[in-house]
C-alpha cells in the first residue's frame, strides 16, 4: 500500500509538471487562447501549425491567429485588458481583432456613424448601434471553416433605412492551398497561416438601394501591434497618385509616395489615417516588422465597379469617389486616443444598388509569414512587387 501510494504521488507530480509546461509565455497564441477562454467561447480552425481563433457571434470575427501552433507568435491585436469579469458581452464588440466586420461610408451625407443632423466632428461619431449589440449564429462549421450569420439594420445620415442579411465565412488555408490561391512557392523553413474572411450581404428591406439615398461598402478591418520599425506597403497603379489622408498630416519620416507605392509607418504613435482610392489601388497590400522578422499580405476582392463609398471628413464633391483600401496608425490627436496602440490594414467592397433580395459581397484573405530573411524577400518582391530592403529602407 505504501508503494502504491508513492507511485501516486509521483504520477501526480509528474502531471502536474506537464500542466505547468503546457502554460504558453505571453504573446504566443497559446497564451492568448488561455487567457479568452476564461470569458469567451473561441472557435479553432487549424491546418498542419496553422492557427486562426475566430469569435463568430462577434459577426464572424477572427481574432488572432499563429503560424506555429499554440507556441507562435500571436498576430493580431485585440484589447486583452478587456478580459476581465467586469467586461459585459457587449462590450466586447469594442475589443478589435485580426479581422473584423464594420460597414461604410464613416463620413459625408450618407454616413452610417452619425445620426442625422447632428455636425459631423470627433465628438459625435458614433459606432452604429447594430455593430456593437447584434450577435451572429453559426451555421454551418468544419474543422477548417465556419460561417456565421446575422440581420442588421442600419439609418444613414440622410434618414435612408437599410436592413440586410449578412454571411459571414471564415476557412483556413493548408499550406498547399495557400501556395495555390498566392501563385507563389517556398520552402518548408517558412512558416506560415493564412485564412479567407468571405462576406456576403442581401438587401432584406422594402425598398431597393438607390445612390441617390445612399448605399454601402462592406469593410474589414485588421488590426496588428505596432513596432518602431514596423512599415506598411500599398502597392498602386503607377502614375495615379491615388492616396488620400485623414485627421493630420504626417511628415516624410511617416510616409512616403513612389510611383508603384505608397510605404507608411505603422508604429502606433501618431494618429493618422491614409486611404488609396479604388482607381489607382491594387488588390494586395501588406506590411513588414524588423524587429519580429514578420511578413503580412492583405489580398482582397478588388473588381471592376466604379462606386466605391466616400469616407473623407469634410465638403465631399463625390460621395462614390472613394477607397479601396486603408491604413490606420494608432496615437494621440489633442484629447483623442490612443486607443491601442495599434495599426490596421483595411479593405473596402464596391457600393451596388442593390434590389430588393439582391447580394453583394467582398472578399479579405491575410496571410503571415516567418522565416529566413532570403525567402521573405523573395515573397515580398512577388506579393508586394518590393524587396525587404526597399520597405526596410523606406522610412
Amino acid at each position: 500500500m505504501k508503494i502504491f501510494s508513492v507511485l501516486l504521488a509521483n504520477l501526480c507530480l509528474l502531471g502536474l509538471l506537464q500542466s505547468c509546461k503546457m502554460e504558453h509565455p505571453q504573446g504566443t497564441f497559446g497564451s492568448d487562447i488561455e487567457q479568452v477562454k476564461n470569458y469567451l467561447q473561441p472557435q479553432i480552425l487549424q491546418s498542419e501549425d496553422a492557427m486562426v481563433a475566430v469569435l463568430g457571434e462577434y459577426q464572424g470575427r477572427v481574432l488572432t491567429s499563429s503560424s506555429k501552433g499554440l507556441a507562435g507568435r500571436s498576430y493580431g491585436w485585440f484589447n486583452r485588458s478587456m478580459l476581465t469579469p467586469e467586461t459585459t458581452a457587449e462590450a466586447y464588440f469594442n475589443m478589435a481583432g485580426e479581422c473584423r466586420l464594420w460597414f461604410g461610408p464613416e463620413s459625408g451625407k450618407f454616413s452610417l456613424f452619425y445620426d442625422p443632423g447632428v455636425e459631423q466632428n470627433h465628438e459625435n461619431i458614433r459606432l452604429p448601434s447594430d455593430l456593437g449589440k447584434v450577435y451572429f449564429t453559426l451555421t454551418q462549421k468544419t474543422d477548417t471553416s465556419v460561417t456565421y450569420s446575422g440581420r442588421l439594420q442600419f439609418t444613414n445620415y440622410s434618414g435612408q433605412l437599410f436592413t440586410l442579411d449578412v454571411e459571414r465565412r471564415i476557412r483556413i488555408f493548408s499550406t498547399y492551398e495557400l501556395k495555390k490561391y498566392l501563385t507563389i512557392a517556398f520552402p518548408k523553413e517558412v512558416s506560415c497561416v493564412g485564412y479567407k474572411v468571405y462576406t456576403q450581404i442581401t438587401n432584406r428591406g422594402e425598398t431597393d438601394w438607390s445612390r441617390e439615398t445612399g448605399l454601402l461598402s462592406i469593410w474589414d478591418i485588421s488590426t496588428f501591434p505596432p513596432s518602431e520599425k514596423t512599415t506598411v506597403v500599398l502597392p498602386i497603379k503607377p502614375g495615379s497618385h491615388p492616396e488620400q489622408l485623414y485627421f493630420t498630416q504626417p511628415g516624410s519620416n511617416r510616409f512616403r509616395v513612389e510611383d508603384s507605392v505608397i510605404y507608411y509607418k505603422g508604429d502606433g504613435n501618431f494618429l493618422n489615417k491614409l486611404g488609396v482610392l479604388s482607381e489607382g489601388a491594387k488588390n494586395t497590400i501588406g506590411s513588414y516588422a524588423l524587429e519580429t522578422g514578420v511578413l503580412t499580405v492583405v489580398r482582397y476582392q478588388l473588381g471592376g465597379d466604379t462606386l466605391y463609398v466616400n469616407s473623407q471628413w469634410g465638403e465631399q464633391e463625390n460621395p462614390y469617389k472613394g477607397e479601396a483600401v486603408n491604413v490606420f496608425n494608432d496615437g494621440k490627436m489633442g484629447e483623442v486616443g490612443p486607443f491601442g496602440p495599434f495599426y490596421e490594414l483595411e479593405t473596402s467592397s464596391s457600393a451596388r444598388e442593390l434590389k430588393v433580395g439582391e447580394s453583394h459581397w467582398h472578399e479579405h484573405a491575410v496571410f503571415h509569414f516567418e522565416g529566413d530573411p532570403e525567402n521573405l524577400d523573395k515573397l515580398s518582391k512577388r506579393l508586394l512587387g518590393v524587396k525587404l530592403g526597399q520597405i526596410i529602407g523606406a522610412l
